[in-house]
């Protein structure tokens, strides 16, 4: 793929009709709705400026398909049996900007079966994780942990602007940054293979081209029993590490993976319930966080070793956790829960260990 794409994200809107109205295959209209997104967020529109410029700069071809890693989903893809992998030769996978932290496995109509994970997952579970895992192995300043979870929050809220790349929000320590950056990897390919499980598993033929989410709820007639979809969402978590012949030490980091992803999905969850408590009441597609945990503990082959022990800490850290969240969302929503409150927040003040010196939008980046 060239630049016809990236053309087509600067053009006007007659232009953009013109350009791509009708894309030639999938891996097209995936790009397509990539460039949607960015194109009607100015903040995500100059951090592909800045892309481009900085491959310019280093003498490399830019393309903009190659902005998007495909890891996660090759990871899982490339440890499934031949006749299995056949399977998914035809499902069209990639990741695409959208304000809120989720993952879709959907079939389309016209271009066939999609799997898509948001950026934003990226960097919810990247603060998340600086609040929830490692205060409990390096010396976090609460300050830092109390911002790292509005900021994680503001994300999945999809009020947090995701220019993180030009902006990071703050300066972590080398060890704490390698550390987060060691489980983030695993954690999107837990949610890749969660995705492609809804395909493998034929949930997405029986939902008349409905999205399967990765999270979500709608509001219809309140069942206390788990319904279908809640039951082959429990079934894709355990497929997404079941599915693939992982080797034992691999399968260890994805197993654990997982359920921290639900420890921070539940911290979002609690906050969701109190914003809005009307919620999670109805009919919901999905189990909660932690029935979820649960589920995989209890069901998923490796369970048989499992220990809870080491996980308590963070089951007490995360009402910990909870605390705040619920003081902060009492006392501040107006000032940074809001989701009409687009922008950004960070770690520290300027000048400081944890944030570095202040970088000034449009002069800086």
């Amino acid at each position: 793929m060239d630049t016809t794409l990236w053309y087509y994200s600067f053009a006007s809107d007659k232009e953009r009709v013109n350009a791509i109205s009708d894309p030639k295959c999938s891996a097209d209209a995936l790009d397509k709705k990539r460039a949607d997104y960015i194109l009607d967020h100015t903040r995500i529109m100059r951090l592909f400026i800045h892309k481009q410029y900085w491959y310019e700069q280093n003498k490399k071809k830019w393309d903009f398909r190659d902005t998007f890693s495909n890891a996660h989903y090759e990871f899982f893809l490339n440890h499934l049996d031949d006749e299995t992998k056949e399977k998914c030769k035809d499902i069209t996978y990639g990741d695409m900007y959208c304000c809120k932290v989720n993952a879709f496995a959907y079939p389309d109509e016209k271009w066939g079966d999609y799997i898509s994970i948001n950026v934003s997952v990226h960097f919810f579970s990247y603060f998340m994780l600086l609040a929830l895992i490692e205060p409990l192995k390096y010396n976090i300043p609460n300050h830092i942990v109390n911002n790292a979870i509005r900021i994680g929050l503001r994300t999945w809220l999809g009020c947090e602007s995701l220019d993180f790349e030009m902006d990071p929000r703050g300066i972590l320590p080398k060890n704490v940054e390698k550390d987060i950056n060691s489980i983030i990897p695993f954690i999107l390919v837990f949610i890749s293979g969660h995705e492609f499980s809804h395909h493998l598993l034929g949930h997405c033929n029986k939902h008349d081209l409905r999205s399967i989410i990765l999270w979500g709820n709608d509001e219809k007639n309140c069942q206390k029993i788990y319904n279908a979809s809640q039951k082959e969402e429990f079934a894709a978590d355990i497929g997404s590490l079941e599915i693939p012949q992982y080797p034992d030490d691999i399968y260890e980091r994805i197993f654990e993976s997982s359920l921290i992803w639900f420890l921070i999905i539940d911290l979002a969850e609690y906050a969701m319930n109190l914003i809005n408590p009307s919620y999670f009441e109805g009919y919901q597609t999905h189990p909660s966080a932690m029935e979820r945990f649960e589920y995989i503990v209890n069901n998923a082959h490796h369970s048989k070793h499992f220990s809870i022990h080491p996980y308590q800490k963070i089951l007490d850290w995360s009402c910990e956790l909870k605390k705040f969240i619920k003081e902060d969302i009492s006392n501040n929503y107006g000032e940074i829960y809001d989701d009409e409150l687009y922008g950004s927040i960070y770690l520290d003040l300027p000048n400081t260990e944890w944030r570095g010196r202040e970088l000034l939008d449009r002069v800086d980046y």
